[in-house]
């Protein structure tokens, strides 16, 4: 049954290759914040969960993650750093934030995460928690994949995936294509 530990792990890790995947292929960015704002997240849930605050944990790790991209961002667009440095800056910091959010290089979480919450709600032992995280895990999996193709496929805010992968073949058509975006918001508002 060890199989099914790696299975939820790997599944989990999953989201972090997809993110690693929307900036180097989609958005066409050599960006290394991926891997500092996964484990960012991470020691925020982990210290939260500690803390009893289970529930509050993701919410707040998402929120960290999101706070990690902000600093590469603004690195890049207001202090023009290389997109790779900036990455390689943001990731590099990130594992000393971690030590100095955990307290020390380890945190021990106990009980208090939401896989065992969980397990103790169903009432499950033994081998069937191995088979429900990895269950559970399949579902975040899925989950979290399908709000990233439904909003690939949207045009919400003021840059769709079309205008996304437009970047590539220069400024003049990203322009162009906002521009008749904003028409076609006038012609139907009036």
């Amino acid at each position: 049954m060890l199989y099914l530990t790696a299975l939820q792990e790997g599944l989990l890790y999953g989201l972090l290759a997809l993110g690693v995947y929307i900036s180097l292929r989609v958005l066409d960015i050599p960006d290394l914040t991926t891997e500092g704002s996964f484990g960012f997240g991470s020691a925020l849930a982990a210290v939260l969960a500690a803390g009893g605050h289970t529930y509050l944990s993701l919410p707040i790790a998402f929120l960290g993650g999101m706070a990690a991209g902000l600093i590469t961002g603004l690195l890049q667009t207001k202090l023009q750093v290389h997109p790779v440095l900036a990455g390689i800056i943001t990731m590099s910091g990130l594992y000393s934030v971690n030590l100095i959010v955990r307290g020390g290089p380890n945190l021990s979480i106990g009980a208090a995460n939401l896989f065992k919450q969980f397990y103790k709600a169903l009432h499950l032992t033994g081998d069937q928690r191995k088979v429900a995280g990895a269950l559970l895990a399949l579902a975040i999996c899925l989950v979290v994949t399908l709000l990233l193709i439904v909003f690939f496929k949207t045009h919400v805010g003021p840059v769709s995936y079309t205008h996304l992968r437009a970047h590539e073949t220069g400024r003049n058509l990203v322009c162009r294509l906002l521009l008749e975006k904003k028409k076609k918001k006038k012609k139907k508002n009036g």
